[in-house]
């Protein structure tokens, strides 16, 4: 397996790049965005491991890369894991992120679920309400407007579609996203919740996600939906 290390410091690139090759992987490293969206066009990757301080840049590149229409898994590395910083870079196109310090063990986990999910996908269409997913795009939709997801913002939303209007626990949720196995850090369900109301608000959808106090979450209407012929109408025109 192939991982593009974008980093700015050399050191630090060095040392993950030691650290992959340790677990199994074939790392490569290209120094800051101009030069990682290069090596992109010129080499066969499997993820990017993002490792940018400053944000503006670390934005700027997943935008770049995004714009560019590539679905490359991109894990970003956070320095004081502020919220703020981890709501920019997945509503900025990264599909997950992980705080330092981190052990090896942790940062091969996500990096070989990160790119098992890229290959397990699946083309197919799951809807609730007025929003549905496309996995072929890993896209949340309604009617003509969609958003990206991150790979956990994905299965989280598909597990909550596929049990829609049920409420499921947060401990079910963790597991089915995370991991039996998983460290048991619950509130990152929490986290990811967030992210995605703010994506349904952001397309203005009639479905919300309902927090049930000591029970978990569900899915819920706002308003009645509209009929299942409009997502039908929708992938036929976009498989044209």
């Amino acid at each position: 397996m192939r991982v593009l290390i974008a980093a700015d410091q050399p050191e630090k690139a060095n040392w993950l790049r030691e650290g992959l090759r340790r677990g199994g992987y074939k790392a490569g490293w290209a120094q800051g965005g101009e030069e990682s969206l290069l090596a992109l066009s010129h080499s066969s990757y499997e993820l990017i491991l993002l490792d940018i301080a400053c944000e503006e840049e670390r934005l700027a590149f997943l935008r770049d890369l995004r714009r560019r229409g590539s679905m490359l898994p991109v894990l970003f590395l956070t320095e004081n894991g502020r919220i703020e910083e981890k709501i920019a870079g997945i509503d900025g196109g990264a599909d997950d992120y992980l705080s330092r310090p981190f052990c090896w063990e942790e940062l091969c986990g996500q990096v070989d679920y990160l790119i098992q999910c890229r290959r397990d996908e699946k083309a197919m269409f799951l809807s609730y309400g007025d929003v549905f997913l496309d996995s072929r795009t890993q896209e949340l939709c309604r009617e003509d407007i969609s958003v990206r997801l991150g790979f956990k913002e994905y299965a989280m939303m598909k597990c909550l579609i596929c049990h829609g209007g049920q409420i499921l626990p947060k401990k079910m949720l963790w597991e089915r996203v995370w991991g039996a196995a998983a460290e048991n850090h619950y509130n990152n369900v929490e986290v990811y919740m967030s992210f995605l109301r703010k994506k349904l608000r952001r397309l203005n959808a009639q479905v919300r996600i309902r927090t049930l106090r000591g029970r978990g979450y569900r899915l819920e209407q706002k308003e009645k939906p509209p009929p299942f012929s409009m997502v039908r109408e929708w992938k036929n025109t976009v498989d044209r």
